[in-house]
């Protein structure tokens, strides 16, 4: 993410058409189309950085989740400082884990 590297992201995603992204308003999507693009109209921001603190893992012979606590800032115009729960659930596609659902649930720090 820090990277910005959508083609990375990409690689990490379903081959199927639906991919969950809740975000911390409550909006959500469900294609992998739409999760593209808004993480490719977040990446073309340079003021915003992430950090990630896993707290939380569960894998199964299918499937993947993984929780973690993150630290967003964005140096604006707005500035933002927020925390978040991010939970990520993964299936097994042949050898390689990919994302089918990401969900991101702000809390007060």
């Amino acid at each position: 993410m820090q990277a910005r590297d959508l083609d990375k992201v990409s690689a990490t995603l379903t081959s199927g058409d639906m991919l969950v992204l809740i975000l911390p308003d409550g909006r959500y999507t469900t294609t992998k189309a739409a999760y593209l693009d808004f993480h490719r109209a977040w990446f073309a921001s340079k003021s915003w950085t992430m950090d990630f603190e896993p707290i939380w893992q569960k894998q199964s012979t299918t499937m993947g989740q993984v929780l973690l606590r993150t630290r967003y800032q964005d140096s604006g115009p707005p500035t933002v400082d927020t925390r978040s729960y991010l939970m990520l659930t993964f299936e097994r596609e042949a050898s390689d884990w990919k994302l089918i659902a990401d969900q991101n649930t702000r809390f007060q720090a």
